[in-house]
């Protein structure tokens, strides 16, 4: 049921990958101390004998340096921009890794990986019926020049790394619990997690959650030795591997998921995809936007559509056991053919409270540019007016 995913622990570069990159030896090893997830294979590995369970592991064979296995392949890579993609042309202090990308790089290394993973997740379904993908990573004290990070952006002892499909409530709590002795930082300095591209914003059996560790909680960094906090850590992950296997009872936003999930089963949205990934997004987009934002506006998040769109009633979701607050502003962010939208948007702005909280995030989830350039152009730029006229009516800042 548990899969750790383990892709940056590896030093391997094969000889003939080795003649590509124009490094020499010295510089070369350096890269590799900076980019390396170091131990945390070991730390992966040790923390699921400590935790007496049995786990899939599957770790990247080969140095990032080669192929980087977390990262997309059909030229949507954010990473691409300091040339960090799949196959890197760029060091971590951006000079010249490669002159060129060698494609046959991805068939040797990517794919088979990425369908090692798949395989795992598979045959955790097929015997458990859902499978909880545990991605291990490290990052230095140290920024190092290609992060995206800010420069003065908080380092935690640990990070964790959510998606909003498919990092449930209950597992972002484990993974609190059990690392409820580190400093934490949620999604910050890195964010998101890995989830097989065949399951993704498709199988909500499949949760899954980035551990990023600070190095210098384990190691010495410039040494690149273990130190005795290693031990720590090991138990810290091993708590996580106990609680990911045996969840404990769900709360209000597990409850509010797995209806949304169950009751928009089957429909897609405009631009074809799985429609509850939707508020799943909305749900993040609260999370964001309202970092203090109580439970019930993460729940009225996923439940925002089901009145309007699927068979579930009000007098439903109340015998359900969902809070009057909750369902109440479900019902307000329903909408109906004999409301006019100015009067609608208007009467979440007079309910206030966690209602406009939720259309705040439905509204960023709508218009962006990332969604709306999958839609046809004229229809994306009248979305764009829309809601814009929306933001408006509703008395929120603009985009």
């Amino acid at each position: 049921m548990i899969v750790l995913h383990v892709p940056h622990a590896s030093r391997t570069i094969p000889s003939d990958v080795r003649t590509g990159i124009v490094l020499s030896d010295a510089d070369l090893t350096h890269e590799l101390e900076m980019m390396t997830d170091s131990l945390t294979d070991v730390i992966a590995s040790r923390a699921a004998e400590a935790a007496g369970l049995e786990v899939q592991v599957v770790a990247a064979p080969v140095s990032r340096l080669v192929v980087d296995v977390e990262r997309f392949t059909d030229g949507s890579e954010p990473m691409e921009t300091v040339g960090m993609g799949p196959v890197y042309t760029r060091t971590h202090d951006q000079r010249t890794l490669r002159d060129a990308v060698d494609p046959t790089l991805l068939d040797r290394y990517f794919h088979p990986h990425a369908q090692a993973v798949e395989d795992a997740v598979t045959e955790a379904l097929e015997t458990h019926g859902r499978a909880v993908v545990i991605d291990v990573h490290s990052y230095p004290t140290r920024r190092l020049p290609y992060e995206m990070a800010a420069d003065d952006a908080p380092r935690p002892e640990v990070c964790l790394g959510t998606d909003a499909a498919h990092t449930p409530p209950w597992l972002l709590d484990a993974a609190s619990s059990a690392f409820g002795g580190f400093e934490i930082g949620l999604d910050s300095p890195f964010a998101g997690t890995y989830v097989p591209l065949s399951r993704y914003g498709d199988d909500a059996r499949v949760s899954s959650i980035m551990i990023e560790i600070r190095r210098d909680r384990y190691m010495d960094e410039v040494a690149m030795t273990a130190h005795d906090g290693m031990d720590a850590v090991i138990g810290a992950l091993a708590d996580l591997y106990r609680r990911a296997a045996t969840p404990g009872p769900f709360g209000l936003v597990d409850r509010a998921r797995e209806l949304a999930i169950e009751a928009h089963a089957g429909q897609v949205d405009k631009a074809g995809l799985t429609y509850w990934t939707h508020p799943a997004r909305v749900a993040g987009h609260v999370r964001r936007l309202y970092p203090d934002a109580p439970a019930a506006a993460v729940a009225a998040a996923w439940l925002h559509d089901v009145v309007e769109d699927t068979d579930w009633t009000v007098d439903g979701l109340l015998a359900a056991g969902f809070p009057r607050e909750v369902v109440e502003a479900v019902v307000a962010l329903s909408r109906t053919d004999e409301v006019e939208p100015d009067v609608y948007y208007a009467r979440i702005r007079e309910l206030g409270g966690i209602a406009l909280m939720v259309k705040h995030a439905d509204i960023a989830d709508n218009t962006d540019e990332a969604r709306l350039a999958k839609l046809d152009p004229e229809l994306a730029s009248r979305l764009r007016e829309k809601y814009a006229h929306a933001r408006d009516v509703l008395g929120l800042p603009a985009a």
